[in-house]
């Protein structure tokens, strides 16, 4: 069980940013659907018998460090139900999206979000982490691997410098 584990983490780090569908792992538990939902899907936004697609947001701003960039994409008919998933199909519609995401297996299970757009946070070393933000711009509870946007929700992610 631990070494396929380290070999999904191993496969999702190389593909994470969005560069082919066919290598993201979608579990059919998390959409109620195929693992591989087809093109036509999304363009016709058909419904699953387990969960029906919404509109949701993604915004990602950097303010703090070059290069600079405030981006969002609308994900106009996504099944999916949380974010990290959400995240890779607005990596394939917009490039600012590529994101690296580390998966942590100890203390708080789930994956962090490390960069966007090749800016990586760096806690240690300036106090610089990414902010995720809910539609009323507060801090999200849970991750990305757990927390599941509403229907015309806008996500943020937010390179932040301080405490938090």
């Amino acid at each position: 069980m631990a070494h396929s584990s380290v070999f999904f983490a191993a496969v999702l780090t190389a593909f994470v940013v969005g560069t082919c569908q066919a290598w993201f792992y979608r579990p059919q538990s998390d959409t109620g659907c195929r693992r591989y939902p087809d093109k036509d899907d999304y363009n016709n936004c058909v419904t699953c018998n387990l969960f029906r697609p919404k509109e949701v947001t993604l915004r990602v701003r950097n303010l703090i460090r070059e290069p600079t960039f405030e981006e969002t994409v609308t994900l106009n008919c996504t099944r999916y139900k949380t974010l990290f998933y959400m995240m890779q199909d607005a990596a394939e519609a917009n490039s600012v999206f590529r994101f690296s995401a580390t998966y942590d297996h100890a203390g708080h299970p789930g994956f962090f979000v490390n960069a966007f757009n090749g800016v990586y946070s760096n806690w240690t070393e300036d106090r610089t982490w990414w902010q995720i933000l809910d539609g009323d711009l507060n801090l999200t509870p849970v991750g990305i691997s757990t927390y599941e946007p509403s229907a015309g929700e806008t996500v943020t992610f937010n390179l932040t410098q301080g405490g938090h």
